[in-house]
C-alpha cells in the first residue's frame, strides 16, 4: 500500500537518498580526517625504537596497543563517540611514547685518548 495515496501531504518517513549520500559523506570527511590525526599521533609512537634507546618491551606494546585503536577507529567509525575516544586514546599513548623516550633517555660519556671519558666533560655529570 502507498502512503502517498492515503495522504497525500505526508512524505514517507524514509530518508531520500540524497541525504543518504550526503551522511555517508560525511562520515568519509571524518574517517579520514580522524586517520590523519592518528598518522600524526603515532608518529612518535613510530619513531621510538628508530631515534631513542627505549627497550623494545616498552615501545612493542605501546605500538600494538595503538594499532588496535586504529582499528578499532576504522572499524567502529560510525559510532559517535568512537573517533574522540581513540584519538584521545591515542594521544595518550603518544605521551606515554614521549614520556618513555625522555625518562630512558641517556648520553654516552665523552671518550678520550684510550677511550676513556674526559673527566668533566660536558657529558659527564656528577649527581
Amino acid at each position: 500500500m502507498n502512503i502517498h495515496w492515503i495522504m497525500p501531504g505526508k512524505r514517507p518517513s524514509t530518508p531520500e537518498p540524497r541525504a543518504l549520500h550526503r551522511s555517508r559523506r560525511a562520515v568519509g570527511w571524518k574517517t579520514a580526517l580522524a586517520l590523519a590525526a592518528a598518522a600524526v599521533l603515532l608518529l612518535p609512537v613510530f619513531l621510538l625504537p628508530l631515534t631513542t634507546a627505549v627497550p623494545i618491551l616498552v615501545w612493542l606494546p605501546l605500538l600494538l596497543v595503538a594499532l588496535i585503536v586504529v582499528l578499532w577507529l576504522v572499524i567502529r567509525r560510525r559510532q559517535r563517540f568512537v573517533q574522540p575516544a581513540g584519538l584521545g586514546l591515542l594521544a595518550i599513548i603518544t605521551a606515554a611514547a614521549v614520556i618513555a623516550s625522555q625518562v630512558l633517555a641517556s648520553t654516552a660519556p665523552i671518550a678520550g685518548p684510550g677511550d676513556r671519558p674526559l673527566p668533566d666533560s660536558i657529558a659527564r655529570v656528577k649527581k
